[in-house]
């Protein structure tokens, strides 16, 4: 893979793999199509840092998250995790049998 701007892989050829409907957010396609993740991050609320993103995977019932790819799990309920996944990695975890979507962490709302 190539290098990008920020120093990450280029995941961004990879998503050809994805099929229709993507179970990558489409938020998340365009993360990794933009030429500057860091700004693209940063406009829509998306935690990036260190080649990693913030997100959140729903599995499938039963499901395991696959934590070869995955970072650092930060809130695990099922069947949702929250975890920081590398870059590189986001496709891939997303096209795994267990995992059902991976989006951005839905901002917190009041009642």
């Amino acid at each position: 893979m190539t290098p990008t701007d920020d120093g990450t892989p280029d995941p961004a050829a990879e998503l050809d793999r994805l099929p229709e409907p993507s179970p990558l957010a489409t938020t998340l396609v365009e993360f990794l199509q933009d030429e500057d993740r860091r700004a693209f991050a940063a406009d829509h609320g998306i935690p990036f840092e260190d080649g990693r993103v913030h997100v959140q995977v729903e599995l499938v019932e039963r499901g395991e998250l696959p934590a070869s790819l995955v970072g650092e799990v930060t809130t695990a309920y099922d069947p949702i995790r929250n975890a920081w996944i590398p870059v590189a990695n986001l496709v891939d975890v997303a096209l795994d049998e267990d995992v059902r979507i991976v989006r951005p962490i839905p901002e917190a709302r009041t009642h």
